[in-house]
This record gives structure tokens, C-alpha cells and sequence, in this order.
């Protein structure tokens, strides 16, 4: 008789009590007590206790997570599924929803790797306080899972995502919440100080209960979420990507600080807004308000159309824009000037200075002298901008007024860059750049670069000729063509090193421009900027370190042109010597080896009869 393998009947409507349960304990979610059924009975995992049970099928694990099968868990538990339903969090196709109550919309409560987090006090609370077996007392919070909470909202500490032990992520992996894999007792941490935060808030709104007037319609995912972006914009400006990096006990923070702005009303969140444009130039949305917009631009919730309103019209006063400029997917138009329009493009106004003003004017009022943050704000720069005038390795000549104070840090003359912008006040105001003039940023198209001018009009050798009404920083500055011409010498970055093209230089060297790109990561090959045929500033690697990589590296290319031997041979013989390749990656780059170090292999093997490779 053949064995196949024994086949359990599955049959959930005939689940009854298990042999050992637990007590109910109140905001457990059904996951959480699935597992403390596990760890009662001794097992190691869910489903290798559920393999233990008759009638009980496997997938209740995982249906549990999101809401499932959860009377088929009140039958194994003997714990009513009202008493079970209130504290679980049930997806739905709107999003998770908990009692009725919409917790977020996408689809899922938060990143896998945050769903383990735990409160250490509350696990102390429950190991000291609570009756039963000592390993079934500490319990799981529904809102420790949820993206929306950063901190306990009850002892106003930050949520632990990892273990202090090991440093792993906690996971929901572990049956028991207050030991770590590694064998850690979360439960015996010091106890931290509070930290103001808004989860009390957040958790009430979880609960059904009245939440703040300014988030009526929004998910507590929603409302958590521009409440962290909201602080992080008045905190620390425009930048993008923090929320990503950012400590659970700066969320906290940071999201109490941006829900105190929300509750002062529409009038709070424009005060945000404006201080978030005087930080400097303002060219695209991104600049201006960072992860808030691009975070209400992702989020097609109606009741985000307040906030996403208030952004656009905000939008329109402070941002320069273009007819093309799209902000939340309609075309964005910019404020009309109160200034009268000039009567020429050629003729020169009196008025019109308002936005020279009002940047200095923020930048004496607002900005830190020495902030190399400030000096590209009041410049008008990009970031990539201004990092493309500081070289690597800090060369503070390319920027006048940089004097270094360590080698990785640079103070900024601000003073000098606002006394620079205080005589252009004098310049003529024009609506429109005059034949006989151009941009200070446009100076590429002369073949000088746009720093050079501006060195020369901070050193007195160039005047400014005019700036261009309503707009600020160094797009606003004119200079005569001539005088550049004239006082500007022309050539290459770099003090018009010599070098050449990426292409040029792979057909000079065997490698392709992936080896080469390898190598400048590296640091083997040193790149210089150039001047290209368009009048444009580009890169391209320098004769004379192309010259070094010759003479000090040797590609796997030319040993086998030389030695006549097969690619594959010479590779082996290399590796078994322990030569490696200076760079590696992808298929596409090129083997390349120390020189001497290579030659000196070789001539130890079997290839002495072979001619040196020169």
C-alpha cells in the first residue's frame, strides 16, 4: 500500500476551543493574539501550532493579518469576535478600516519593516501588571502597525523599530513582542523622556472620536501625513527626502509642530507657506515647498483639495512662472505685478525693483551670514548649480568671498553677495533682455562661464548694466556683451586644462566610457570641465591623467594583444595570483590592472616566453 502522505481535513466551521488560550486583553489586534495562543502552547511559529490543531487551516496566519477568518480565531480563542473586531484593523477596497472608521486609503497600514514596532514601557506595564504565564502577558497595540503613529500615545515616547542588541528591524516574525530574535528583553529598557508629540490626537481619530477641525474627511494616515510634511516644510524648508531618514522621535516632533500650524486655521497654514518663501529665490514647486508638494500631488484625496487650493494660489504670488507651468495638474498662472508695465522692451523704467528689494531685504532679516545655503538662495542658484561651482575637494576660488575654516567646511561672505545686489538697485529696469545685454547666467553662450562674471563684477571689472524687472538673484543681473567680451578672458574650466571627450578618450585608451566613468568613481581618472562645441560646460577626462592611467594601469585588452594568449587564461593566472581588477560592476566594464603588479605575474608563470607587454 502506498504512502503519498497524510492529508489533513480542513473544515473551519468545525474549529473548536483550543486545549490552551488566552485572556483577552483590550487593542490586540487578531494577529497579536494568534500569537500569544502560539507561544501559550509551546510553539516556535503560527503555523506549526495551527499543524497542531484539528480542522484549522493554515491560511488563517495570514488571513488574520488583514481581517479575515476572524470568527474561526474567536472559536479557537473562545473570545467573542465583537471583542476581536474592535481592535483589528480590516482591509477593505477603500483601505484599512477599523469599527467603520477609515484608517488610510492606499491599501496597506505601513512599510513591512515598521509593522514589529513596539512601545518598551508599555511592555513593561503589561509583564508587571497583568495576570497569566509571564510569556503570554506582553501584547501588541493595533496602532504600532500603522504608519500614522510614531510614538506610544500614551507615555509619549518613540516607538522602537529596531532592536538596541543587534540592530535588526523588528518583525512581526517574533511571536513574542518584547523579545528579539537575538534574545533582547525590550521590556527591561530604560525608560525614555517624553517627547511632545500628536499620536494622542491620532489614535483618538483611529478610535472614532472628534479629531482636529482641520483634518474633518482625512484617513488618519492623511492627516498624520500632512501634519509631518506641514512641520518638515516650516522646520527645515524645502528639502526633499527627509521624511525617509527621519528618527521616529523627530516625527513625533516634527508632525506635533505641523498639526499646531493646521489648527491655526487656513490663515496658519498660508503664514507656513509665506515663511517657507522667504527662505529665497523660488523657482519651481519643488523648491518652494518640497515634500509637502510633491506628497499633495500624489494624494488624490478629496478632502486633501483645501490644502492642495491653498498651495496653488499660494503658488501663483511667489513662484516665477512659465504659460507651461503645471502645478497638481492644471496650468499655473503667475500673480499680475502691480507695477505698471514698461513702455519698451529697450526702454529703461524706474520701477519694478520690488523683487531685488524684497530679497535682500529677506536676506538680511531671515538668513544666517556664512550659510552656504543662504548665499545659493540669494543667488538664485540651484543646488546642482551651485555644487557645480565648488570642484571637489572645496576649491572656495571659484565662489569670491569663500574662505575655508576646516577642509571640509567653507564660510561665505553673505555681506559682499547683498552689497553686490544693493548697486545693481541703481541699474536701469528692463521688462525684457536688450540685444546689447545678456544674463550674468547666460554668459556660457560667450564661452565664459557664468562665475567668471561674476568674479569680474565683485572685483569692479564689469558694471551691471541693468536688471530684468520682477525677477531676483543672478538671472536678474545684465551685463553689456561687449564689456564681457572685453574683460572676461575666454577658455576652459579647469585653468583650460587640456582634455577631451569621454568617446575620444575610450577610443584612445581600448576602454569603453562605463570603464572610464568606473575609473573616475574610483579615483583613478580625473575629470576637468571643458567647454563643449554648443557652448555649453561639460566633462571629459584630462589629457594628462589619461596619460598617468597608461602609464600606471594595463586593461586585460592589451595583455592579450600582446602576449598572444587568451583572455580567459590570462584571467585565471591573474586570479590565482591574487590580482584583481581595479574596477568591477557590470558586464560591460573593462578589466584593468596595476601595471608592474601585472607584468610581475606573468613573468612568474607559465608566459615567460612571451614577449612584455610595453
Amino acid at each position: 500500500m502506498s504512502n503519498r502522505g497524510f492529508v489533513r481535513t480542513v473544515d473551519p466551521s468545525r474549529v473548536d476551543l483550543a486545549p490552551l488560550t488566552v485572556r483577552f486583553r483590550p487593542d490586540e489586534p487578531a494577529a497579536s493574539l494568534l500569537a500569544r495562543l502560539a507561544v501559550r502552547r509551546g510553539s516556535r511559529t503560527v503555523t506549526g501550532y495551527l499543524a497542531t490543531l484539528p480542522f484549522c487551516p493554515s491560511r488563517l496566519a495570514a488571513d488574520v493579518r488583514t481581517g479575515r477568518a476572524l470568527d474561526t480565531l474567536a472559536r479557537l480563542s473562545g473570545i467573542p469576535v465583537s471583542l476581536i473586531e474592535a481592535s483589528t484593523p480590516i482591509r477593505t477596497p477603500q483601505g484599512y478600516s477599523l469599527s467603520g472608521v477609515l484608517l488610510e486609503d492606499r491599501g496597506h497600514l505601513a512599510h513591512p519593516r515598521t509593522l514589529g514596532r513596539v512601545c518598551p514601557q508599555c511592555l513593561a506595564e503589561d509583564r508587571d501588571g497583568l495576570d497569566g504565564p509571564v510569556e503570554c502577558r506582553p501584547h501588541r497595540r493595533f496602532w504600532w502597525g500603522s504608519e500614522a503613529i510614531s510614538g506610544c500615545p500614551r507615555h509619549r515616547v518613540p516607538l522602537l523599530a529596531t532592536c538596541p542588541n543587534c540592530s535588526a528591524p523588528l518583525s512581526l516574525r517574533n511571536l513574542r513582542p518584547d523579545v528579539c530574535s537575538c534574545g533582547a528583553h525590550f521590556a527591561s529598557l530604560p525608560a525614555e523622556s517624553e517627547i511632545t508629540g500628536y499620536d494622542a490626537q491620532l489614535l483618538a481619530m483611529m478610535r472614532g472620536m472628534e479629531g482636529p477641525c482641520w483634518a474633518n474627511g482625512l484617513s488618519a494616515d492623511l492627516a498624520a501625513g500632512l501634519a509631518l510634511r506641514t512641520g518638515i516644510l516650516d522646520e527645515h524648508g524645502s528639502k526633499v527626502g527627509l521624511v525617509r531618514t527621519l528618527p521616529l522621535g523627530d516625527r513625533m516632533e516634527l508632525t506635533a509642530r505641523g498639526g499646531s500650524i493646521l489648527e491655526m486655521g487656513p490663515e496658519g497654514f498660508s503664514d507656513a507657506l509665506d515663511r517657507a518663501a522667504r527662505r529665497g529665490l523660488l523657482r519651481t514647486p519643488g523648491e518652494a515647498y518640497g515634500d509637502l508638494y510633491k506628497w499633495l500631488d500624489r494624494r488624490g484625496a478629496a478632502a486633501l483639495s483645501p490644502f492642495r487650493e491653498a498651495v496653488f494660489q499660494h503658488a501663483g504670488r511667489s513662484l516665477k512662472c512659465a504659460p507651461t507651468t503645471q502645478l497638481f495638474g492644471r496650468a499655473m498662472q503667475e500673480a499680475p505685478p502691480s507695477a505698471p508695465a514698461a513702455p519698451s522692451d529697450e526702454t529703461p523704467v524706474l520701477s519694478g525693483r520690488a523683487a531685488l528689494e524684497q530679497a535682500i531685504a529677506r536676506a538680511r532679516s531671515v538668513f544666517s551670514p556664512g550659510r552656504k545655503s543662504d548665499v545659493q538662495q540669494i543667488l538664485g542658484l540651484s543646488r546642482n548649480q551651485f555644487r557645480g561651482v565648488m570642484e571637489r575637494g572645496g576649491n572656495p576660488d571659484l565662489l569670491p568671498g569663500a574662505r575655508p575654516s576646516t577642509p571640509k567646511t567653507h564660510f561665505y561672505d553673505l555681506d559682499g553677495v547683498i552689497s553686490l545686489f544693493e548697486r545693481a538697485l541703481t541699474a536701469p529696469v528692463f521688462e525684457a533682455v536688450p540685444p546689447h545685454l545678456i544674463r550674468v547666467v547666460d554668459a556660457n553662450k560667450l564661452f565664459r562661464r557664468w562665475v567668471t562674471v561674476y568674479c569680474a563684477l565683485r572685483q569692479g571689472r564689469l558694471q551691471v548694466a541693468g536688471t530684468l524687472s520682477g525677477e531676483s538673484g543672478l538671472s536678474a543681473l545684465l551685463v553689456e556683451r561687449n564689456d564681457v567680451l572685453a574683460s572676461v578672458p575666454p577658455g576652459r574650466a579647469a585653468d583650460d586644462e587640456p582634455s577631451t571627450t569621454p568617446a575620444e578618450a575610450a577610443e584612445m585608451t581600448g576602454l569603453n566610457t562605463v570603464t572610464l566613468s568606473k575609473l573616475r568613481a574610483a579615483g583613478h581618472l580625473r575629470f576637468v570641465r571643458r567647454a563643449a562645441r554648443n557652448g555649453q560646460i561639460a566633462h571629459g577626462p584630462a589629457l594628462a591623467s589619461l596619460a598617468d592611467l597608461e602609464r600606471n594601469f594595463i586593461s586585460i585588452g592589451a595583455l592579450e594583444r600582446a602576449t598572444g594568449i587568451a583572455r580567459n587564461i590570462l584571467l585565471s593566472a591573474l586570479a590565482d595570483a591574487g590580482v584583481r581588477s581595479v574596477v568591477s560592476g557590470s558586464k560591460d566594464v573593462r578589466p584593468l590592472f596595476q601595471r608592474p603588479e601585472a607584468l610581475t605575474v606573468l613573468k612568474a608563470s607559465v608566459f615567460e616566453s612571451k614577449r612584455e607587454p610595453k
